[in-house]
């Protein structure tokens, strides 16, 4: 969690050659969260995802959003991160802990 907002993981689908990952935005911060992108990467670059993501979460509430990506390379190690759109500039990362 940083400054109230948490980004958590829901699942990992697969279908042919595209993940989608779906993840859950909390924003227990008494502010609105206005999200700037939701972006996947192997570590050694983004993964070109396409992200469905509300623009913004209210305080209180949590938002699902989700990503769609390129199967990576087989052992590849997957990271999701979450930026935000306003003068505090947050990012809030996870680590996917499913097996490429």
């Amino acid at each position: 969690m940083t400054g109230g907002v948490a980004l958590r993981l829901v699942g990992l689908s697969r279908h042919k050659r595209r993940c989608i990952l779906k993840v859950e935005i909390s924003n227990e911060s008494p502010d609105d969260f206005f999200v700037r992108s939701l972006s996947v990467s192997d570590g050694r670059g983004d993964l070109e995802p396409e992200s469905f993501v509300r623009l913004f979460i209210e305080a209180g509430r949590s938002r699902d959003a989700f990503v769609v990506f390129d199967v990576p390379p087989k052992g590849a190690q997957i990271h999701a991160a979450l930026k935000e759109d306003k003068e505090k500039g947050r990012t809030i990362a996870l680590t996917v802990p499913y097996p490429f």
